[in-house]
C-alpha cells in the first residue's frame, strides 16, 4: 500500500496529499504502526495533469476504443518507446511505462513526455494546446 503524505506543521505531522491517499490513509488503524521510505515525490501534480490529459484526449476522439490503446499510440508517436525488429524483419513499437514510479528525472520528464503528450494529445483532438490545459484546469 503506498500513497503520498504532504508536511503540515513544524511539528512533523503529516496529512494525505490528495483525496485517494486519504482513502488509502483510512485503512491504517489508529495506533498502527507502519513503514515509511521518504523520497522526494518530484512533481505529482504534473503526473496527474498529463493523465487527465490522455483522458480528455481518449474522450475527444473516436478512433481507439481502449485507453490503454491511446496512451500507447500517443507515446510511441512522441517516441517514448522502444522498438524491436522480428525474425522478417517487421519493426514493432511498445511504448515505454509512465506509472509515476518509473518516471525519469522532472526536467527529463517535461521535455521528453509532458510537452510533447500535450502537443501530441492537442493536435489528435484539434485544439490548441492552450485549450487543452484550459480544460485540463477546468476539469482537475
Amino acid at each position: 500500500m503506498k500513497f503520498y503524505l504532504a508536511k503540515k506543521d513544524t511539528q512533523n505531522n503529516y496529512i494525505p496529499a490528495f483525496a485517494e491517499d486519504l482513502e488509502i490513509s483510512n485503512k491504517v488503524k489508529v495506533g498502527e504502526i507502519v513503514e515509511a521510505n521518504i523520497v522526494d515525490a518530484r512533481n505529482v501534480m504534473r503526473h496527474k495533469k498529463l493523465m487527465k490529459c490522455f483522458d480528455i484526449g481518449f474522450h475527444n476522439q473516436d478512433r481507439f476504443k481502449n485507453k490503454t490503446k491511446f496512451k500507447g499510440h500517443i507515446l510511441i508517436k512522441i517516441g517514448w518507446c522502444t522498438f524491436y525488429m522480428n525474425e522478417r524483419g517487421e519493426l514493432f513499437f511498445t511504448p515505454k511505462s509512465i506509472k509515476f514510479e518509473d518516471l525519469p528525472e522532472e526536467e527529463i520528464f517535461l521535455n521528453e513526455i509532458y510537452k510533447p503528450c500535450v502537443e501530441e494529445i492537442a493536435k489528435q483532438i484539434h485544439i490548441t494546446n492552450e485549450e487543452l490545459a484550459r480544460e485540463v484546469l477546468n476539469n482537475f
